[in-house]
């Protein structure tokens, strides 16, 4: 019985993070369907999908013989990891994306506006 309770907090402090994260990102593909929205949804999803293997099934594998890293037998635990990087990528590659895609419009839209704005602001404030 602690045995169950172990894994669900520990299960749920290192996964927690990663499906809100996953969460977020869903949201905003689905509110904005972009390549950017696409690469951080799929890698937040299979980052949280990595992360639910290694703390639920690779214990029960474990436990099941399936797995046993003193034995070498590291095929799965070698698998999951390139998925994982894979993903880890693929997010980071939709983030870039993302930043590169919003420094652009904040320097077409606004960028120009917010100088002349913070001009003035200086130039009131040195009269008084």
């Amino acid at each position: 019985m602690t045995n169950i309770w172990y894994l669900l907090v520990r299960g749920l402090t290192s996964v927690l993070p990663q499906l809100v994260l996953a969460s977020f990102c869903i949201y905003y593909y689905v509110k904005k369907r972009s390549p950017e929205s696409i690469l951080l949804t799929a890698g937040t999803s299979v980052g949280a999908l990595t992360s639910i293997f290694y703390v639920f099934i690779m214990p029960y594998l474990k436990d099941l013989s399936l797995y046993d890293p003193l034995n070498r037998n590291m095929t799965i635990y070698s698998i999951i990891n390139i998925i994982g990087f894979l993903g880890n990528i693929t997010f980071i590659t939709g983030f870039i994306m993302l930043i590169v895609k919003s420094v652009r419009m904040d320097t077409r839209q606004g960028g120009e506006a917010a100088n002349g704005l913070l001009r003035d602001k200086i130039i009131d404030d040195s009269v008084f």
